[in-house]
């Protein structure tokens, strides 16, 4: 009995350790899945060859790829059509394919150049690919859209020049924007500036816009390319995007320095709005210069840019802002910009010190740069989220030339002032995509130049309120409104650092100032804005915060306005008759007098005051756009 259930136990563990095998190799198999491909071309895209070469595809490399994993295979055709391959982990990967002729020439790839592949555990995913030949000609079809004030407009023209991968322009002209326009080009990748203008492009001087967009050609295809030019324009009184009053129209041709020390011009830069930024284009070489040379060497450079995803890895995107001369003695100048693949560069001294950073701005949305030199060091803090500046994350240097400390040159000894978006002589490569706030500070960390480069500022419909529920709202006719049962008055908040004696902030009254005001306010007070000049009580629910946290239909970029910005607002109000204006009221503006005062103003004397920045006060944001 003993022998026979020992040997019974013998065979029932052998059978569980070949049960344990078998299901760990079955296991093992229904972890990776596999792919068919199945690749088409027709005869008839490789008969259109523009160029000397045989295009007849002999032969294909095809990669799929996911996480750092790549695996590569080579099929000849004519072998068996589809192609087998197995072994890949479960999800998303991305396949490429090749199509060489006989010489091993890469004569056609896949459409999108390339399209995911989805695998999953134990099963087979069937795809069929099309490819399409890098050679022969096709055809660009350009669609123009003109929306918002389009009925400013009474003969829109539009110049189009088309560039390829050299730079070379093999296409330019002048046609009518309401109409399609055709053009037939060699396959490849291509750039194209458009200007919209009021007129023929070399006479007027009405710009209404201007687009950079990159596109590839593929042969025997057409591509079609949609231009839209939201057209905004606006007077002082009109009612804005947001449903409050347009209070300020920025001028086209010159630039506002919000610190009131340098003013700029326009030279062919354009002013225009992309995803809802106001910004400056610059078609054509057009650029902005500023007016006088900068007394001092900045610690701070911070600008807002815009870069297309397709730029081409190989071509400088442009100068954002310096006084760099090509061919000149550059000595005492310095410059920022975008280099090749999308880097953004600081150089130095004429060059003595460049440094690029490890970063690609080509995203097709804004995002928000700040160098900076602490020493003989440079930095770059990137905010790619809200890309304002409010959520910013260290970058690293990518190449550095030059070392040791940083000699402080004189910026006045060059006779050139900062341009912004091209070089010097204005024959370089001008900036290619969109620059919107820029701001320059000093070795004191104290602001000396601010361009908003905005083109309106609208007031909020109402004054801002903090509902029973605890939201904001500067909406008058919104459920549950009521003077009497929501606070509408709010204190400045002072800035005590560790809890010691009250600082200023350091911020401006001019025009065109209040957003970077409320910026610098609410980034250094936070959640902690002390009540008083002495005490430990805080609060979050101070008037700039209140401000930059509101939100009304649907936009989320009001500010507190500087006092220049509230006595228009006030002025253009009180002329459009705004009943939900308190004419007995003080208004909270985001300009310091002090550590411990603010500037309102009294609507009685026509005066600005001095408040105590623990005073509660009404709060009427603004937006600039």
């Amino acid at each position: 009995m003993m022998r026979h259930t020992v040997r019974q136990s013998s065979i029932a563990g052998t059978l569980a350790l070949l049960l344990v095998l078998l299901l760990s190799c079955s296991f093992d198999r229904v972890q990776t899945g596999t792919v068919v491909l199945t690749l088409s071309d027709t005869r008839e895209t490789r008969t259109i060859n523009t160029e000397p070469a045989d295009m007849v595809i002999a032969s294909y490399t095809i990669t799929i790829e996911k996480d750092g994993v790549t695996v590569t295979t080579e099929h000849r055709k004519g072998s068996e059509e589809d192609i087998t391959i197995d072994g890949l982990s479960a999800g998303t990967w991305t396949l490429r394919v090749a199509g060489k002729n006989a010489g091993g020439l890469i004569i056609a790839e896949l459409h999108s150049g390339s399209q995911d592949v989805n695998i999953t555990r134990g099963g087979v995913t069937a795809v069929t690919a099309a490819l399409v030949p890098l050679s022969g000609e096709g055809t660009l079809r350009i669609t123009t859209e003109i929306t918002g004030e389009s009925g400013l407009i009474k003969d829109a023209q539009q110049q189009i020049t088309v560039s390829d991968e050299e730079g070379s322009t093999v296409a330019t002209g002048t046609y009518d924007a309401h109409s399609q326009v055709q053009l037939s080009l060699p396959s490849g990748w291509y750039r194209i500036q458009t200007i919209l203008t009021d007129g023929d492009p070399s006479t007027s001087d009405k710009l209404f816009g201007s687009r950079l967009e990159f596109f590839r050609m593929l042969g025997n295809t057409v591509t079609d390319l949609t231009l839209t030019y939201p057209i905004e324009t606006y007077v002082a009184g009109d009612t804005g995007p947001a449903g409050g009053i347009i209070t300020h129209v920025y001028p086209s041709d010159t630039l506002q320095d919000g610190t009131g020390t340098y003013q700029g011009t326009l030279h062919g830069a354009v002013r225009q709005s992309i995803d809802g930024v106001s910004a400056l284009a610059f078609p054509d070489n057009g650029y902005a210069e500023l007016d006088s040379l900068i007394d001092g060497v900045p610690k701070v450079f911070e600008a807002r840019i815009w870069v297309d995803e397709n730029h081409p890895a190989d071509e400088r995107v442009g100068i954002i802002m310096g006084n760099f001369a090509d061919g000149e003695d550059n000595q005492h100048v310095m410059g920022w910009e975008i280099y090749t693949n999308g880097m953004p560069r600081i150089y130095w001294d004429g060059g003595l010190k460049d440094v690029r950073f490890n970063y690609d701005v080509r995203q097709s949305r804004w995002i928000y740069l700040i160098f900076m030199r602490l020493g003989s060091n440079f930095y770059l803090y990137v905010d790619d989220t809200t890309g304002d500046g409010s959520n910013i994350h260290g970058v690293a240097i990518q190449s550095s030339l030059g070392s040791g400390p940083v000699e402080e040159i004189n910026l006045n000894q060059s006779p050139r002032p900062f341009r912004i978006g091209s070089d010097y002589p204005n024959t370089r490569q001008n900036f290619s995509g969109f620059i919107s706030d820029i701001a320059i500070s000093d070795t004191t960390g104290k602001t000396m130049l601010h361009l908003p480069l905005d083109r309106f500022l609208e007031v909020a419909p109402d004054d801002l309120h903090v509902l029973e529920d605890g939201s904001i709202s500067c909406d008058a006719a919104q459920t549950g409104y009521s003077y009497t049962s929501t606070v509408r008055q709010f204190i400045a908040g002072y800035h005590r650092p560790f809890g010691g004696i009250p600082q200023s902030v350091g911020t401006s009254e001019f025009i065109g100032t209040g957003n970077l005001n409320t910026r610098l306010l609410h980034n250094v007070m936070g959640q902690e804005a002390y009540t008083a000049s002495t005490g430990e009580e805080t609060t979050d629910s101070y008037a700039a915060s209140l401000a930059s946290n509101l939100v009304h239909r649907g936009y989320d970029d009001w500010h507190l306005p500087s006092i220049e910005e509230l006595e228009e607002a006030q002025e253009v109000i009180l002329a459009h008759r705004l009943d939900s204006y308190a004419l007995d009221g003080h208004y909270h503006s985001s300009t310091e007098v002090s550590s411990e005062q603010m500037i309102s103003y009294d609507e009685d004397s026509m005066m600005r005051v001095s408040v105590e920045r623990g005073a509660p006060l009404l709060v009427r944001p603004v937006r600039s756009f």
